[in-house]
This record gives structure tokens, C-alpha cells and sequence, in this order.
């Protein structure tokens, strides 16, 4: 008799407290560019300081993506958790010398252990997914990062402006800490767990990256990337510019759409298929970002929360389960290491040139591009539904 499999599992439930903690710490990110402000820097040191660290998961992303492979996923959330863990101790410690190189190396390391950190997790959500649920599996494991933003970014600015920098930082290294507690009574199944007797190949697992199937999910990574981060690097000091208090209601706004949404639509993608999902989803993203760049108040930011939560609900997943899914099998911890790393260039996009942008004119105006990258991955999504109708592998298969 065959065995029916279970999305819904004890592993489930610990990924998804050990995520939420991870995710606390950083959703906080957000809080990042106060620190860079306080300790002397300009707009343009914002974005070099946050760079940094998507550059360096960037480069670090093939050797992630050969080790899940190979070990699986719990070594390397073990080793991303520690780097992200004690990376704000190591900003605690380097408050009396300002931003001098050092503090640039410890971002980088910083960096490296969150692109560890969600590779792994979500290549442990889509080798986790039942057959033909893998777009609900990514959806639902993902929920909980999502949630994270529900207290992550308000508690964050709370703890900032009430205890400083010291305790920003602190609280930062208890979350992680305290999820690593969790992480030994989570069993990922078989297809988790890697191939030992295989040798990975960096070679192998980064020519994927040129590869004509994976064009689509990369690019849509890469404009989905621009839309998230042009609010996590950016959204702190537009406020503080214009006087809006309690910027960090966006986040919470952002996460009560996500869930909801997640909630709702989290078989639509297995259903219909993950590229008609994200056409509409992409114009939500590109209505949170014209939003904020219209925003004078509290309240709107909260409304431009709503439209990009409701919009990151349907795309993130979608985007992950369809590189997976179109990798070859063998490659799967690598293509969504990939897929991760081509957020994290995107990321490094965001930060370089529009932090250099909003020097030259104003915070605002990186928000209107951001809002033209929701609009460009919108017709890609388009374009490549036009160019070649998804098939059943790509949007049901869980294989």
C-alpha cells in the first residue's frame, strides 16, 4: 500500500520556530543602517555596509550550494547560524573604532552565514514538500520568516532607541542562539540529507548559473530581490528624512498581508501553475514601492506594507519551487542556493547603486525604481508564460 506523505510533520513545526528566531535577527537588517548613520556614515556608506554582506553570500553561494549536495542541510545551518549569531557581538565590540575595515570583514562573515542559513532552509522546504505540494511545502516552511516581520523590525527600532547600540546588538545574538538550541531535534528526510559518496563539484554546481532553463527564475530572484531590499536598506532613513515615526509598522504590515496571503494562496502556485501566480503578484510589489515613495505618513507606509507583503506571500515561494524544479535532481540543494544567491546580487544592486543614487537625490527616488523592477519582472513572468506555457513538471511535480 502506498504510503501517503505528510507535509504537516514534527520537523515542520521545529523548522518553523528555528526560522522565526533566525528571522528575527535578520528582518533586522532593517535597523542596520541607524548603526551605519550613528557611527558617521552617509547614504552611500549605507549601501557599501549592506552591500558588503549580500556580495560576499553572492561569492559564497556555489560552495553553499556543492555543500548541501553533499552533507545536506543541517551542517550548513549549523555553521550559517553561528556566523550570523555572533556577527553582532563582533559589531558590539568594534562600536569605539567607527566603520574602519574590520567591521566591513565582520558584515562580509555576517553575510556569508545568513546566505548559508536560508539556502539551507529552503532547500529543506522544497526537498520536504509531498509530491505535487512543493510550492505549498516552500510557502509554508517560509511563513514563519515572514512572520518574523510581525515584531522583528519594531522590536528592533524599540530595543535601538531604548538600550542603544549594545542592546540592538545583544538581543540580535540571543535569537540566533536560541534557535540553535532547536536545531539538533530537527530530522531532515532522505532528500535532504545530501550524497556523501559525491564529490561536489563548484564547477558543476556553477553551471547552473549560465544554464538557458534557469534564465527565468534567476531573473525574476534578481527583480524580486531589488523590491525587498530597496525597503529593508532604505525605508529607515526615507522616514527619518521626512519625519514619518515608527517606520518599522511597514515590516508589521508587510507580515500580517504575507501570512494572510501565504495562508490563502499557498496551493495556488501547484494549482495553476508558479509563473501565472507571480504576473499579478509582481504588480503588488510594484505598488508597495510606489507607495512608499508617495508616503508621508505612518499610515501609508503601512498600506505600501500591505501590497508588498501581499505580493513577497506569492512570489517567494513560487520563484524557489520553480529553480528547483526545473534543476537537475542532483543539483537541487545548488539551484536553490543559486536561486537565494541571485536575490543576494540583487541585493548588492540595490545597495551600491541606489545607495549612490539616493546621495546624488534624495531617498525617494530609489523607491520609484524599485517599483519599475516589480513592473519588469511582472512581464517576465508574462513573456515567459507567452513563450512557452508551463508545463506540469515545472508547477506540480514534486519529484
Amino acid at each position: 500500500m502506498h504510503r501517503v506523505e505528510r507535509l504537516y510533520t514534527r520537523t515542520f513545526f521545529l523548522s518553523l520556530a528555528y526560522n522565526f528566531l533566525i528571522a528575527l535577527s535578520v528582518t533586522n537588517n532593517a535597523v542596520l543602517p541607524l548603526y551605519v548613520k550613528e557611527m558617521g556614515g552617509t547614504a552611500q556608506t549605507v549601501g557599501l555596509f549592506m552591500g558588503v554582506a549580500a556580495g560576499a553570500a553572492v561569492v559564497a553561494r556555489p560552495v553553499i550550494g556543492a555543500m548541501l549536495d553533499r552533507v545536506g542541510v543541517k551542517p550548513v545551518l549549523f555553521a550559517g547560524n553561528l556566523m550570523l549569531s555572533l556577527a553582532p557581538i563582533g559589531y558590539w565590540l568594534l562600536l569605539d573604532y567607527e566603520l574602519f575595515p574590520g567591521a566591513y570583514l565582520l558584515r562580509a562573515v555576517h553575510g556569508f552565514g545568513v546566505g548559508a542559513h536560508f539556502s539551507a532552509f529552503f532547500t529543506l522546504a522544497a526537498a520536504s514538500g509531498p509530491s505535487g505540494r512543493r510550492n505549498e511545502s516552500i510557502a509554508m516552511y517560509g511563513i514563519s520568516g515572514i512572520a518574523a516581520h510581525l515584531v522583528g523590525p519594531y522590536l528592533g527600532e524599540t530595543i535601538f532607541d531604548s538600550f542603544g547600540m549594545p542592546g540592538f546588538f545583544f538581543t540580535m545574538c540571543g535569537f540566533g542562539l536560541i534557535g540553535l538550541a532547536l536545531l539538533p531535534f530537527i530530522h531532515p528526510g532522505a532528500r535532504a540529507r545530501g550524497n556523501q559518496r559525491a564529490t561536489p563539484s563548484l564547477a558543476a554546481a556553477s553551471k547552473l548559473i549560465v544554464s538557458r532553463t534557469m534564465r527565468v527564475p534567476f531573473t525574476l530572484a534578481l527583480l524580486l530581490s531589488v523590491c525587498f531590499s530597496s525597503a529593508q536598506f532604505f525605508l529607515a532613513p526615507l522616514a527619518r528624512e521626512r519625519g514619518i515615526d515608527d517606520f518599522g509598522l511597514y515590516f508589521t504590515a508587510y507580515a500580517v498581508a504575507g501570512i494572510t496571503v501565504r495562508l490563502i494562496s499557498r496551493k495556488w502556485g501547484d494549482r495553476f501553475g508558479v509563473r501565472r501566480v507571480m504576473v499579478p503578484a509582481f504588480l503588488l510589489y510594484m505598488m508597495g514601492m510606489g507607495t512608499i515613495l508617495l508616503s508621508d505618513t505612518t499610515a501609508l507606509l503601512m498600506l505600501a506594507g500591505a501590497f508588498s507583503g501581499s505580493a513577497h506571500g506569492l512570489v517567494f515561494p513560487a520563484v524557489n519551487s520553480l529553480g528547483y524544479s526545473l534543476a537537475p535532481h542532483e543539483k537541487a540543494g545548488s539551484a536553490v542556493a543559486l536561486i537565494t544567491g541571485m536575490m543576494d546580487l540583487g541585493s548588492i544592486v540595490t545597495a551600491f547603486l541606489f545607495g549612490a543614487i539616493a546621495e546624488a537625490t534624495e531617498y525617494g527616488f530609489v523607491f520609484a525604481l524599485a517599483a519599475a523592477a516589480g513592473l519588469g519582472a511582472s512581464l517576465v513572468s508574462l513573456a515567459s508564460i507567452l513563450r512557452r506555457p508551463e508545463t506540469i513538471r515545472e508547477s506540480r511535480d514534486g519529484s
